[in-house]
């Protein structure tokens, strides 16, 4: 390992874009994640109802998470580039907090505070400066292992078990966000108590005297050409062509990205985990009512299969039409999981129905002519209103079930009946209701939420 930069004007320029470059990164990485913990109803009550009206912070969801997983990308390479030049450097001796700071930093605030006459000696950075420096770097690292834990919490199963589980990352994550704004604060204030010295010496990277004024005002010029360029970029990225989705491309594209990552590292295999028993007749919770809002009787309803559908041809295709009666007589099979819905909240269910991969194999669905399978599985509510679209391999997952009981009993109407769809592994916006067509393409068929914004795999 080297030592220490002798030359802090040569070395400084790394330092000064990734301290640039983690301040509004993680400014608008909060701001996002305000959107998204908005939507779920257990962090509300942190936030005044005024705050979001006044900056019409609302029913944003699916912009937050589009803005959020495409900053995250910027977030965790800037926080390695960081790293590794502390490491590279030998700057890490100089930052990281000693045995002594911690009682040194207590004394730097009393005097900060007017409360004693005398600081402890310092160098480069005093007690507490050390130690809250090196905390924002655990604390971003922290922030990205608890984002990742409750972003993809079947896939990093492990992740979300070392946390604590799920709702228990979610707090950590929601609580390590708020110590990142309270750092944030206290620093600008810092700044802004020690002075304009004090802060041109952090734009530039280096002490600001006489002999180096000169060559401050090359960092001073930077530092305006970097805000000029942020809000060009950010301009622009809001600004691009809108989809119908109604996000903008630039972040409608990393989340596409972000898609197909997982969807590569898939496991058809990962189980979700297996909820403790749950108690019959419990309630399960009911959210939406798209292509629910018709009178549906029981008895009058059938399930239209397609076997096969060429979205650029138009010409009729093959029926398979069957009742309850029908899907009833298939093996039964029950489960448990716990669904998770994309605004937060998470509920335990059990459910019986028929497996998805009993029910094509049984009607001899979902493959092409030469044994292979088709890449999509499409289904429909009878009104066509709410419709979804999830890639095969997710769908063979042994624990998909076409369910027509929930907690031991039949299905209730909020909760689709007579038939809906329970997949573990995706959110609850693929786990459709009142299903009344399934067909199976090659190509990628509509999807009702990903039309809006929403990320379009949706896997766990």
């Amino acid at each position: 390992m080297t030592s220490p930069v002798k030359d802090p004007i040569k070395h400084s320029l790394w330092i000064r874009w990734t301290h640039w470059i983690n301040f509004p990164v993680l400014t608008l990485m909060v701001w996002s994640g305000i959107l998204i913990y908005w939507a779920n109803d257990v962090y509300k009550p942190f936030f005044p109802d005024k705050i979001y009206d006044i900056f019409h912070l609302d029913h944003k969801l699916a912009l937050g998470m589009a803005i959020h997983f495409t900053l995250m990308w910027f977030l965790i390479l800037n926080g390695i580039t960081y790293v590794l030049y502390l490491l590279i450097s030998g700057e890490w001796r100089i930052l990281a907090p000693k045995p002594r700071d911690f009682r040194d930093a207590l004394f730097v605030t009393l005097h900060d505070l007017k409360l004693v006459k005398n600081a402890p000696p310092q160098g480069k950075f005093n007690a507490a400066q050390k130690i809250a420096y090196s905390s924002i770097i655990a604390i971003t690292f922290a922030l990205v292992l608890t984002g990742l834990a409750i972003y993809k919490p079947i896939q990093l199963d492990w992740l979300t078990s070392l946390l604590g589980g799920y709702e228990t990352a979610r707090l950590i994550h929601f609580i390590l966000m708020l110590s990142t704004v309270a750092f944030f604060i206290v620093h600008v204030l810092q700044v802004v108590r020690t002075g304009f010295g004090n802060f041109s010496s952090m734009i530039a990277g280096f002490e600001v005297t006489s002999k180096t004024w000169p060559r401050a005002w090359f960092s001073f010029l930077c530092a305006v050409v970097f805000v000029i360029f942020s809000f060009g970029v950010w301009s622009w990225a809001n600004h691009e062509p809108v989809a119908a989705n109604g996000i903008p491309q630039a972040f409608r594209s990393t989340l596409e990205l972000n898609g197909k990552i997982w969807e590569a590292y898939l496991k058809p295999t990962r189980m979700a985990p297996t909820p403790p028993a749950i108690r019959k007749g419990k309630s399960p919770r009911v959210n939406g009512d798209i292509g629910l809002e018709d009178d549906l009787v029981v008895a009058d309803w059938r399930l239209h299969i397609i076997p096969e559908v060429d979205l650029h041809d138009q010409a009729p295709a093959k029926e398979l039409v069957l009742g309850m009666m029908d899907l009833e007589k298939l093996p039964r099979t029950e489960s448990r999981a716990t669904f998770k819905c994309i605004e937060g909240w998470s509920d335990d269910i059990s459910y019986a129905g028929v497996r998805f991969s009993d029910f094509m194999d049984t009607f001899h669905l979902g493959r092409k002519p030469d044994g292979s399978y088709y890449q999509y599985v499409a289904m429909e509510t009878p009104d066509q209103k709410y419709y979804v679209s999830i890639d095969m391999k997710s769908m063979l997952q042994s624990q998909v079930i076409l369910a027509y009981e929930m907690n031991g009993a039949a299905l209730s109407p909020q909760n689709g009946a007579p038939l809906r769809l329970i997949i573990p592994n995706k959110y609850g916006i693929k786990n459709l209701k009142r299903i009344g067509m399934i067909y199976f393409s090659d190509q990628r068929p509509r999807d009702y939420w990903a039309e809006r914004g929403y990320d379009w795999f949706s896997g766990l």
